[in-house]
């Protein structure tokens, strides 16, 4: 069997995604089998293996890649000293128009919370609900309410 470059990889590893975004939107997160995931996506079961140690880690890796680019700017905003509510502001409309305007986002954040039945699920649901908080937090205790 021929190796595959890291491009190739790449390639196979965000179509195992694209595949299980598909699947768990259909059927939802458990009923969905890895061997469906790697049909869907026209690989074989030893690819999905060779990227994912369970169904567990592919849900995972799903809702990071739709999910890390929002949090590092949330992140950023909350860190930076010289913001304000209008900062708040934008990134809460900026993150609902990804929603409506970003097909992954919307499909990922459906399938999160509405096709995600398992204990592990709902556990990252709770988790990143914490996350916020701490963010939002943090973004008010860098900046004190302003009085009139």
């Amino acid at each position: 069997m021929a190796r595959k470059t890291k491009a190739e990889a790449e390639v196979t590893y965000q179509a195992l995604l694209d595949a299980a975004e598909q699947v768990f939107l259909n059927k939802g997160v458990a009923r969905a089998s890895l061997e469906e995931i790697a049909r869907t996506a026209q690989v074989t079961r030893g690819a999905i293996y060779w990227h994912f140690q369970n169904k567990s880690h592919v849900f995972k890796a799903m809702l990071e890649r739709v999910r890390l680019p929002m949090a590092e700017m949330t992140e950023n905003a909350a860190d930076e000293r010289t913001g304000d509510l209008r900062t708040l502001r934008n990134l809460c409309v900026y993150a609902l128009q990804t929603l409506v305007k970003d097909q992954r986002h919307f499909r990922v954040y459906k399938i999160l919370f509405h096709h995600t039945e398992s204990e592990h699920g709902l556990r990252l649901q709770d988790e990143m609900t914490q996350e916020s908080i701490d963010t939002l937090t943090r973004f008010f205790s860098n900046h004190p309410p302003i009085h009139h």
